[in-house]
């Protein structure tokens, strides 16, 4: 039974680094295509651009998620059995 406590620490560490890895790399795709947007239409004279603040949020939020599921990896949710009342 112990056994089986730590794979789950250790899946669920692996886990929380894929989530902050993806996070990073949603948060800095935001980024990126913000800044080529942003010289595209400093480019052609125009004074509008689109910056992906949503895809910044979501991989800021992304990677405080895999953060705290790295860093608490004995901490597994708790899952509700749906009873019919």
């Amino acid at each position: 039974m112990n056994g089986n406590r730590v794979v789950r620490k250790i899946s669920r560490r692996r886990s929380g680094l894929y989530t902050v890895i993806g996070g990073m790399v949603v948060f800095l795709l935001g980024v990126v295509l913000s800044t080529v947007n942003y010289n595209s239409a400093v480019n052609n004279g125009s004074s509008s651009y689109t910056a992906y603040w949503g895809a910044m949020l979501v991989g800021l939020i992304l990677v405080i998620r895999g953060i705290y599921m790295a860093v608490t990896p004995n901490r597994m949710p708790r899952v509700r059995s749906a009873r019919p009342r």
